[in-house]
């Protein structure tokens, strides 16, 4: 029997000491009940289902229990869907792993704008949310038409504003 520290391991396992262990993400690890599988803490391996499973009991900051699973804990208005792997995205966004990004137009919840591919809070100058507006941003006097997806009906301006349509324009 050979004693010593092994230089190479196989397939996903490291050297650890004079053994070779699995590489765990962290705050993972392989325990009694985890069938020689990565869980968080809390977890057991299911066979059947091939996977673990449970509440974490403790997740890595900033990392929170959501589900089975640790993941992380996403500012107001986003969420992690099937489609943002694991990522905080806007509704009706994707991730996209070539761009490192959320990508695509958002729907941004109650009190927030879109701005290109993402949602800031509040509405720009000028423009209010009521209740006539369902949540968006419009010009004074104006209600939401979601058939259109627009701010429609003449717009009360701002001082030092003018009406051109359905939008108010600043004065020169």
């Amino acid at each position: 029997m050979c004693v010593g520290i092994p230089t190479k391991c196989p397939g996903t396992l490291v050297p650890k000491g004079d053994a070779c262990v699995i590489d765990c993400p962290p705050g993972q690890s392989v325990g009694p009940e985890t069938a020689g599988n990565c869980c968080w803490p809390g977890q057991v391996w299911s066979s059947s289902r091939n996977q673990c499973i449970g509440v974490p009991s403790s997740c890595p900051a900033p990392l929170m229990p959501q589900g089975e699973q640790c993941l992380p804990l996403c500012p107001r208005g986003q969420s992690i869907t099937p489609d943002t792997a694991g990522r905080c995205c806007w509704p009706d966004q994707v991730w996209s792993s070539s761009r490192g990004a959320c990508i695509g137009k958002p729907s941004c919840p109650t009190g927030f704008r879109v701005e290109g591919e993402t949602c800031l809070e509040g509405c720009p100058e000028g423009q209010l949310v009521t209740p006539d507006t369902q949540g968006h941003c419009c010009w004074p006097e104006q209600v939401w038409a979601a058939s259109r997806s627009a701010c429609i009906g003449v717009p009360k301006c701002l001082p030092g504003w003018f009406a051109d349509g359905e939008q108010c324009l600043r004065s020169r």
